[in-house]
């Protein structure tokens, strides 16, 4: 089982680093030029087998996209099967079409009921407010998530979006699958251009693929934060090893991420720590993960932090844990807490990895040595591995550095130092993907004595 989801995840992370390396000569068609926008969109749904062309050799990127022809895009990336025995029940509409069986699709599985005259009209282009309509039905069939992302406007002419699509459409316009023109507008009322199906359904594959790898993932709804207040509901997904036992004990891993993966869904946290999964002898395998999601223009510190503190708590009295290996990783956003969360819960961690993070400062004391604002006694004997990459423009390598050989000069017994270079910020990416998971190895094997 370890093997096949690290071969899933492995072979997901390849397609989405490179789905669009192939040479321009290998797609057939000559009005889909290398350097039009919409080429890579077009290659991938066209190798994805989403996509094809109206001959051998064109494409037609710019005609209309019609009804039959999106419904046939979704029904090939539903990859669900069709009972022939079932019958077309549009009057405009044929068995023998080529489109007959995603219309029959489409039919069982809600996404449309054609016209009130019944007809389905498969020849007719398709406008946005209908692929919009036509998306999220898809979605909500398919059970999956879209992200969730903060601060994104909205569109210019929303009063010209008819009620029956505005819902479908103000969250795909959230999730970045749709954006306005020059002017900010969605033109509800223009049709879509197969070039620009192309770069939906990419999106859409994307989101499935990302779907599944994360089904291992559970959802918890019923751990509420209080502290002298209301109530607070912490979003986290916790990851159980294959065939879970209460009787044992399990290392506990909680993965803070990065900026850019705050909101309220409950799984756009998860595209980092999945590449944890990556080897089939990750020790992550063999542990409890639990995976936080940071609220919307909050940020892993001060309160946040607190809930983290209180989420490791409830995970440690809820499921079998080894509270001798208790981890913590963060990256960017995500490393600052790690810092945080040793410094103002001393003793919550065995071991720490804060990867590409600033989370503490240093100064000079009173007698001209140089300290680490922040820094707790416990962290001088807590096993730490500070993660930096050369090329990271985000992240500060001189502060890094310092902030290590100032734990060193204060007696730190047990920090680390892994600064690689090429790899720039995502330095995640590198250290835990399927080639090298000596960093998982290090950390998994800390422990300490908890008496």
């Amino acid at each position: 089982m370890k093997k096949l989801i690290s071969i899933i995840i492995t072979a997901l992370l390849l397609f989405s680093s490179t789905a669009f390396s192939v040479s321009a000569d290998e797609l057939p068609f000559k009005d889909v030029k290398a350097n039009a926008w919409y080429y890579q969109y077009v290659k991938t749904a066209y190798e994805e087998g989403l996509m094809q062309g109206k001959s051998s050799s064109i494409f037609e990127p710019k005609s209309q996209m019609t009804r039959a022809e999106l419904v046939t895009v979704l029904y090939r990336l539903s990859g669900d099967t069709v009972d022939t025995s079932d019958s077309l029940t549009f009057t405009d509409t044929k068995a023998d079409a080529w489109y007959a069986d995603s219309i029959v699709w489409a039919i069982n599985t809600e996404l449309t009921t054609g016209y009130p005259d019944n007809t389905f009209r498969p020849n007719a282009p398709v406008k946005r407010d209908e692929l919009a309509v036509f998306i999220g039905r898809f979605m909500a069939s398919k059970n999956l998530p879209l992200p969730n992302r903060p601060l994104i406007e909205s569109f210019t002419d929303a009063k010209l979006i008819p009620d029956w699509a505005g819902e479908q459409v103000d969250s795909l316009r959230i999730a970045g699958v749709f954006v306005g023109d020059e002017n900010g507008c969605f033109n509800p009322s223009s049709t879509a251009t197969r070039a620009e199906i192309s770069k939906i359904a990419g999106m859409i594959s994307s989101f499935i693929y990302k779907n599944a790898r994360f089904e291992s993932f559970v959802m918890e709804e019923d751990f509420l934060y209080c502290d002298d207040g209301p109530e607070v509901p912490i979003l986290f997904r916790i990851y159980l090893p294959e065939n879970y036992n209460e009787n044992e004990e399990y290392p506990l891993l909680v993965y803070l991420h990065g900026n850019g993966k705050q909101g309220k869904n409950n799984w756009l946290q998860l595209d980092a720590v999945a590449k944890c999964f990556t080897n089939p002898y990750s020790p992550a395998f063999d542990s409890i993960v639990v995976a936080p999601q940071c609220p919307i223009r909050k940020w892993w510190t001060g309160e946040e932090i607190d809930k983290i503190a209180a989420l490791i708590d409830y995970v440690n009295e809820r499921y079998s844990t080894d509270m001798s290996r208790q981890y913590v990783m963060g990256h960017s956003m995500g490393g600052n807490g790690t810092w945080e969360l040793m410094s103002r819960y001393p003793g919550k961690v065995s071991a720490a990895v804060p990867v590409a993070g600033v989370g503490l400062t240093y100064a000079t004391g009173g007698d001209g040595k140089e300290i680490v604002m922040g820094m707790t006694e416990d962290m001088l004997v807590t096993p730490i591995c500070i993660v930096y990459d050369n090329d990271d423009i985000y992240s500060d390598g001189d502060y890094n550095r310092r902030v290590y050989n100032t734990l060193l000069e204060n007696g730190a017994k047990y920090v680390t130092y892994r600064e690689t270079s090429g790899v720039g910020h995502l330095i995640c990416d590198s250290f835990i993907n399927s080639e090298d998971i000596s960093i998982l190895d290090w950390l998994y094997a800390q422990e300490r004595d908890v008496g």
